[in-house]
């Protein structure tokens, strides 16, 4: 089934969804657990239409209107987008901010969580500078070598979160 919102009426519920979640993003930055989240959403996005990473961004701001709290990661949700998965409101609210970078780079969905996007950038290196792993597809040695590229990019996310939590606590 495909939702029929325009960006318009989205623009309702992106105010709404600030409202709820504005707040409660804002706990110890950056916060890691949304650094993996919104890498997460870049390899779900991997490859799809802009009308399914829209369909997709749409139903979780949709869902939003009513609440997520993006602190209790025993709350739980499913989207008829994503079948099969169940997701936390904090990995709901990174793929809709990632979503939203790929179908308007520009529009402030009133979630910052930017220095956790900023960090996922960073890690992927020039691939990720159009905020679009697709960007992989046109490697000039072939997407094999580049999704090699990727995954050591990965692994050096991993790495470094891991000293930031040593050096932190």
């Amino acid at each position: 089934m495909r939702m029929s919102l325009t960006l318009l009426s989205m623009n309702a519920v992106v105010i709404r969804l600030r409202e709820i979640v504005a707040k409660d993003i804002t706990a110890e930055r950056p916060r890691i657990d949304a650094v993996f989240y919104l890498l997460d959403a870049m390899w779900l996005f991997w490859g799809e239409s802009l009308e399914e990473i829209r369909e997709i961004t749409f139903e979780i701001g949709m869902l939003g209107q009513y609440g997520l709290d993006i602190n209790d990661p025993k709350e739980t949700h499913v989207l008829r987008a994503l079948p099969g998965r169940t997701l936390s409101a904090l990995q709901l609210v990174c793929i809709m901010y990632a979503g939203f970078k790929r179908i308007e780079p520009g529009m402030d969905i009133g979630v910052d969580l930017g220095e956790e996007w900023g960090m996922v950038l960073d890690s992927l290196g020039h691939f990720a500078a159009s905020a679009d792993p697709v960007a992989l597809e046109g490697a000039e040695d072939g997407p094999e070598a580049a999704f090699l590229r990727l995954e050591a990019a990965l692994q050096g996310l991993v790495v470094s979160s891991i000293d930031y939590f040593r050096k932190t606590y």
